[in-house]
C-alpha cells in the first residue's frame, strides 16, 4: 500500500502538465514540487529497483505454489516497481545536468526524448497504484 501511495504522488508529478490543463490553479503547489523532483526519483528509483530485485528473486516459489489471484497480484506489483523506476530515472535525467555540467548536451537530449512520454507514464503510474489499493483492500 505504501508503494501505491508514492507511486501516486510520482505519477501525479509525472502527469502534471494533465492536471494543469484541468486546474490551473495548482501551478503553484507544482512549482513548489517540481525542483526536488529529481532527488524524489532518484529515492525512490533505487528503493524500487531493490524492491524489484527482491521480488524477483523469489518469483519462481510464487508460481509454483500459489492461486492464479496472486499470480495476478504479483505480476501488478512487478508492473508497479517497473513504473517506479522507469519515473525514478527520468527524474533523476533531469539532476545529470545541474551536478555534471559536462553531459548537458546528453541528458538534455534524452530528456527531449522522453518528455512526450511523462504524462502518460504518470497516468499509468496512477492507475496501476488505485488498482493496487484496490485489490489490497479486498484481501482484508
Amino acid at each position: 500500500m505504501t508503494v501505491s501511495i508514492f507511486l501516486i504522488v510520482l505519477g501525479v508529478i509525472a502527469a502534471y502538465p494533465f492536471f494543469l490543463k484541468k486546474k490551473p490553479d495548482l501551478q503553484q503547489l507544482f512549482d513548489k514540487i517540481i525542483p526536488v523532483r529529481g532527488w524524489l526519483g532518484l529515492v525512490f528509483g533505487i528503493w524500487s529497483l531493490v524492491k524489484l530485485v527482491q521480488l524477483l528473486s523469489f518469483i519462481d516459489d510464487i508460481f509454483v505454489f500459489v492461486g492464479a489471484w496472486h499470480k495476478i497480484c504479483m505480476i501488478l506489483m512487478v508492473l508497479i516497481y517497473i513504473i517506479s523506476v522507469l519515473i525514478g530515472f527520468i527524474f533523476v535525467l533531469e539532476l545529470v545536468p545541474q551536478y555534471i555540467p559536462s553531459q548537458k548536451e546528453k541528458g538534455d537530449k534524452i530528456i527531449s526524448i522522453l518528455k512526450p512520454y511523462y504524462t502518460k507514464l504518470g497516468l499509468l503510474a496512477i492507475a496501476a497504484a488505485i488498482v493496487n489499493i484496490l485489490i489490497s483492500f479486498s484481501f482484508n
